[in-house]
């Protein structure tokens, strides 16, 4: 066999695994980002993610968290817009098996 034809052959059995090992990022959010941006990101700094004590603890938490804050801090978000924001920090943050997803 040709050097070249080993060559490629190799690269493309080694980049085939890199994708089985590492699947894709989840898309991003353009609204969830944005409405994060908007309403949130002035007092939830990343720290408030990554905490120990953190209230967070799955994907409906999570999403009741939004949900608790959005009227927390009085802001009217459809439930969609709740779950673009949790799915922003999911991606983000948390990484949660997404059960809505299911």
């Amino acid at each position: 066999m040709k050097p070249c034809f080993m060559l490629c052959a190799a690269l493309a059995f080694w980049s085939t695994c890199a994708l089985a090992a590492h699947p894709p990022a989840a898309p991003v959010d353009p609204v969830g980002e944005k409405l994060y941006a908007q309403h949130c990101v002035s007092c939830h700094t990343s720290d408030v993610h990554w905490r120990e004590k953190r209230l967070a603890r799955d994907w409906t938490s999570l999403n009741f968290q939004v949900r608790r804050w959005q009227g927390n801090i009085g802001v009217a978000m459809t439930d969609a817009e709740i779950r673009a924001v949790a799915s922003h920090l999911n991606r983000l943050c948390y990484h949660f098996p997404n059960d809505a997803a299911k």
